[in-house]
């Protein structure tokens, strides 16, 4: 019968690969977890149906920027140390063929655009991840005509905190796999035949 002995020494080569390693913490490294929420509406520009700062369409060359922590719309709860959301963004009754832009309120405008449409065009949607400004902000800008636009948070993104230091020492423990087999491959039950 012959006995298989297999050390595990992965262990020891993981102790050597850590051992004096440096842990950076996450807001150095601006590392972000998604958080999912039930989807809620922020803002809704159709007089009809409206939810949030405006109930008109967004004009020719505008923008309009929307609270985003806090309570806002019908959005509960965002918090403030939220540094993204993501959302569903829809457009709708487009007069000229334009482009929207969404994007945090403290920096300059992008020259991207996150959404474009002809007029007459039936509603158009798109996922759009957007940076917030630094007092929880976020912008929408229309190039041409004027559109109506919708937008529903579907979650947010938060800080990742992680340990921070040194590890100097590891301790590892090792094991012994015996693995039993015989010369003629047969036997039954997992019980090896001589």
């Amino acid at each position: 019968m012959k006995r298989i002995h297999a050390l595990a020494a992965i262990a020891g080569l993981a102790a050597a690969a850590f051992a004096g390693a440096q842990f950076a913490s996450g807001a150095a490294n601006n590392q972000a977890a998604f958080v999912p929420i039930v989807p809620c509406r922020l803002l809704d520009t159709r007089p009809t149906s409206q939810v949030g700062p405006q109930g008109t369409p967004v004009g020719p060359q505008s923008a309009l920027t929307a609270d985003v922590y806090g309570n806002n719309g019908q959005c509960v709860g965002v918090p403030a140390n939220a540094t993204a959301v993501a959302m569903n963004v829809t457009v709708l009754n487009g007069t000229e063929a334009s482009f929207l832009t969404v994007f945090p309120p403290d920096v300059d405008r992008p020259t991207a655009s996150n959404l474009n449409w002809q007029p007459g065009q039936a509603p158009t949607p798109n996922k759009v991840d957007v940076k917030l400004a630094s007092n929880g902000k976020v912008r929408f800008y229309n190039q041409n005509g004027s559109v109506d636009v919708i937008a529903d948070i579907v979650g947010y993104y938060e800080p990742v905190i992680t340990a921070q230091g040194t590890i100097s020492a590891v301790t590892v423990r090792t094991a012994t796999i015996t693995i039993q087999a015989n010369n003629g491959g047969g036997g039954s039950n997992g019980q090896a035949k001589d």
